[in-house]
């Protein structure tokens, strides 16, 4: 993973009429029907599979900025259900998967919990951070 800033632009218009880019509101995506399922989440991402491939992409690449689950009484459930869920989408399928939790906004205990249920998560830039955040806590680091 680099951390040298992308020097690349991306003509973002180009992209969303050309159909490489497709952008989604939580409404439409995570709270789809007013509530979150995995399940349903899961579908969806099989659903814009399915024309990509018939496209001509080899797969699908997907970001979800996760602060939406802050917003109620969804708690950490869902969420776990979800990136389990998750684990098996994206080893069966051409799926790459970026979930996005916000440190600022979720707490470390949340963060450690995702990352714990998730395969599909990618730890090399978070070591030495999960390593001082998990002993500054007293809590224990996922392996």
């Amino acid at each position: 993973m680099s951390t040298k800033p992308c020097t690349q632009s991306v003509d973002v218009d180009e992209a969303v009429t050309s159909g490489r880019l497709e952008v989604a509101s939580q409404e439409d995506t995570y709270l789809l029907n007013g509530h979150f399922e995995a399940d349903k989440m899961i579908r969806f991402l099989a659903d814009a599979l399915e024309p990509a491939i018939a496209s001509g992409f080899s797969g699908l690449r997907v970001v979800g900025e996760m602060t939406w689950a802050l917003a109620g009484d969804l708690g950490t459930g869902p969420l776990i259900e979800y990136e389990a869920e998750l684990n098996y989408f994206v080893r069966d399928y051409p799926v790459a998967v970026t979930c996005q939790y916000d440190r600022k906004r979720f707490s470390p205990e949340v963060i450690l919990n995702m990352i714990s249920h998730s395969s599909h998560c990618d730890l090399r830039e978070l070591r030495l951070q999960q390593s001082v955040l998990c002993s500054a806590r007293g809590i224990s680091s996922p392996e």
